[in-house]
C-alpha cells in the first residue's frame, strides 16, 4: 500500500542530521545535576516517552546511591544513531522498540538486550477537541475522517510511535472491514502535523492546534489527556496477538540506510548496556568516564539496571502509566550467552 507522501516523505540526510543535533542540544536534554570532576555518573540515551518515569527513578536512585545519571531523551531512532553513527558515548540505551536494537545495535555496540516494558497506542484528545463529546470506542475512525478534524502523528523514520500509528490504522482497516481506511486518514495529515517526537505532540494538542493525536496510553495519562481506548486487536498491546499484528506493515525511509518495512508487533521497550570496547578515548571528552575506572562505571550501571527492575521501580513505572512486562525477556547475539549478572536480574 502506498501512503500519501506527506506522511512518509523521505527527508534528506542533512535534514536528518539537523534533527539529531536539535534533539541532542535542545529537545528534552536533561543532565542529572551539575557534575563535579570525580563524581560517579552514568549516561543514558532513552526514548522520550519514558521521560517522566525515568526522571522520577533517576532522582530516587541518585538520592539513594549518590551516583549521578545524565539522561538524554529523543526518538528511539535518534537515541541509537547517537551511538552507532555519531559516536556518542553512553552506558545505557533504552529504545521504545526492541526491533531497532536487533537491527542496529546487536552485534555492533551490544551483545545482548532485555525487554522489560510494554505499552499500548491510544487516540488522545482534550475537551476542546472538535467532536470530543461525540467520539467513542466505536466511532473514532469515522470522526477522524471529518474534514474539520486536525490529526497529529510522529515521523516514522525517527519515532516508533510514528509507524505504530500507521500500523494501528492498518489494523483498524481490517478490524472494521473498511478498505482504504488507513490511506484515507493518513492522507488528511499535512506534513506540518508530523512531528519528530511523540512528546512533541502534546503541546499542539493542548493548544488546540491538533484535535487528536496517536500516542501511548502512558503519555496520555501523564498529561491528563482524554483518550479513546482502542480495541486490543488494534492497540498493539498484547504479545499474544503478534501473529495478528504481523499481518500489517509500514514502509519507512531512514537516511543513510536502505528503506525498510516494519511489521506489526506488540509494543516492547528494550534496554541495552553498551560494550566497553565501543567507547574510545576520544569519546571520553563528554566527561562521562574520563576520570573514573571502568569497574566503577560497570558496577554503577549494573546497580542502576537492578534498580530499574526492582519492585520499587515497578510501582513508579505503573504510577506513571507505563506498562511493565510480567517477566523480563533477555536476548543475546547469536552464539553468545548472557552475562551472569544479567541472568541473575532476569530471574
Amino acid at each position: 500500500m502506498v501512503y500519501d507522501k506527506r506522511c512518509l516523505k523521505k527527508p534528506s540526510a542533512a535534514f536528518f542530521l539537523i534533527g539529531v543535533l536539535i534533539s541532542t542540544a535542545l529537545i528534552l536534554t536533561i543532565l542529572g545535576g551539575c557534575f563535579k570532576g570525580s563524581e560517579q555518573r552514568i549516561r543514558i540515551f532513552a526514548a522520550s516517552s519514558l521521560a517522566a518515569p525515568l526522571e522520577d527513578l533517576c532522582s530516587r536512585f541518585t538520592e539513594r546511591t549518590g551516583i549521578q545519571i545524565a539522561r538524554e531523551y529523543s526518538g528511539s531512532h535518534l537515541a541509537i544513531r547517537k551511538v552507532e553513527e555519531l559516536g556518542r558515548q553512553a552506558e545505557i540505551v533504552i529504545s521504545a522498540d526492541t526491533d531497532l536494537i536487533e537491527s542496529y545495535m546487536l552485534g555492533s555496540s551490544a551483545s545482548w538486550y532485555m525487554e522489560f516494558l510494554g505499552g499500548s497506542m491510544v487516540l488522545a484528545f482534550t475537551d476542546s477537541s472538535r467532536f470530543s463529546s461525540d467520539i467513542n470506542e466505536t466511532n473514532w475512525y469515522r470522526v477522524l475522517l471529518r474534514d474539520e478534524v486536525s490529526i497529529g502523528v510522529t515521523r516514522t523514520d525517527v519515532e516508533p510511535a510514528g509507524y505504530r500509528a500507521v500500523l494501528a490504522l492498518e489494523l483498524a482497516e481490517k478490524h472494521y472491514g473498511v478498505p482504504g481506511l488507513a490511506t484515507e486518514i493518513l492522507g488528511r495529515i499535512p506534513l506540518s502535523n508530523v512531528k519528530h517526537d511523540v512528546a512533541a505532540l502534546i503541546a499542539p494538542l493542548q493548544a488546540q492546534v491538533f484535535d487528536y493525536v496517536f500516542t501511548y496510553r502512558s503519555l496520555a495519562l501523564q498529561h491528563r489527556l482524554k483518550y479513546v481506548t482502542l480495541p486490543v486487536e488494534i492497540d498493539l498491546s498484547s504479545s499474544s496477538l503478534n501473529s495478528q499484528y504481523s499481518q500489517v506493515t509500514c514502509p519507512i525511509s531512514i537516511p543513510g540506510r536502505k528503506d525498510v518495512t516494519v511489521t506489526g508487533k506488540a509494543v516492547s521497550y528494550g534496554l541495552v548496556v553498551l560494550e566497553e570496547d565501543t567507547k574510545s578515548e576520544g569519546q571520553n571528552k563528554e566527561g562521562s568516564i574520563s576520570d573514573l575506572s571502568v569497574d566503577r562505571i560497570k558496577n554503577g550501571t549494573r546497580e542502576f539496571i537492578g534498580f530499574l527492575l526492582s519492585a520499587q521501580a515497578r510501582e513508579v513505572w505503573e504510577f506513571h502509566g507505563q506498562a511493565t512486562l510480567p517477566e523480563i525477556r533477555c536476548h543475546s547475539e547469536s552464539g553468545k550467552g548472557l552475562p551472569d549478572w544479567v541472568m541473575a536480574l532476569a530471574k
